[in-house]
C-alpha cells in the first residue's frame, strides 16, 4: 500500500527559522504555499516529512510535533497575510490567519519531530505495543507494569 498521507515541516528559505508543520495528502502542497504567500512567505522548503497510513495519522503526528513546539514556546501569535493566489480574496482585501506557525532552530524541530516520530511510531506497531487492543482476552495490557491488572484491582 502506498503511503500518500504525510506530515510536513517547512521552513523560509530566507528565515530558515520561520516553520510551518502541517499535514498533507497533496504532493504539490510546498509550491503551493509559496505561491499563495503562506504566513507572509514564498520560498517554503520542506525540511521534515513523514509518510503515513492515512490522515488521521498524520493529524497524530503534527499535533504531537505542533504540541511540543508550543510547549518549548516556539509558538508565533496568529499571522496574518493576503492570498497572492486566490483571486477573490486579493479582489475583496480579505485577509488570511494560519496558527501553525513557530519560530524555532531548525535543529530543534527536527529534534522534536524525530521524538514525536518515535513514540507514534512505536505506539501504533501493533505487534510491540502493550496497548493494542487486538490482543486476545486473555492476555494482559498491562503486563509491561510488572503484575497484573486484575491483582492490583483485588487488592
Amino acid at each position: 500500500m502506498t503511503k500518500k498521507y504525510r506530515m510536513y515541516i517547512l521552513s523560509s528559505k530566507s528565515d530558515p527559522e520561520y516553520i510551518k508543520v502541517g499535514k498533507t495528502n497533496n504532493v504539490h502542497r510546498v509550491p503551493h504555499l509559496s505561491r499563495m504567500n503562506y504566513g507572509n512567505k514564498q520560498d517554503w522548503e520542506e525540511i521534515h516529512s513523514l509518510h503515513t497510513s492515512n490522515d488521521v495519522e498524520a493529524y497524530a503526528l503534527e499535533s504531537m510535533v505542533s504540541s511540543k513546539l508550543t510547549k518549548l514556546g516556539y509558538k508565533l501569535p496568529k499571522v496574518y497575510w493576503n492570498d497572492t493566489w486566490d483571486k477573490k480574496r486579493i479582489e475583496s482585501g480579505k485577509l488570511i490567519g494560519a496558527t501553525e506557525l513557530f519560530r524555532a532552530p531548525i535543529e530543534v524541530v527536527k529534534s522534536v519531530a524525530n521524538e514525536a516520530e518515535k513514540v507514534f511510531l512505536s505506539f501504533i506497531d501493533e505487534a510491540n505495543n502493550p496497548f493494542y487492543f487486538g490482543k486476545k482476552c486473555t492476555d494482559d495490557p498491562f503486563e509491561h507494569l510488572g503484575k497484573s491488572h486484575a491483582t492490583e484491582m483485588a487488592v
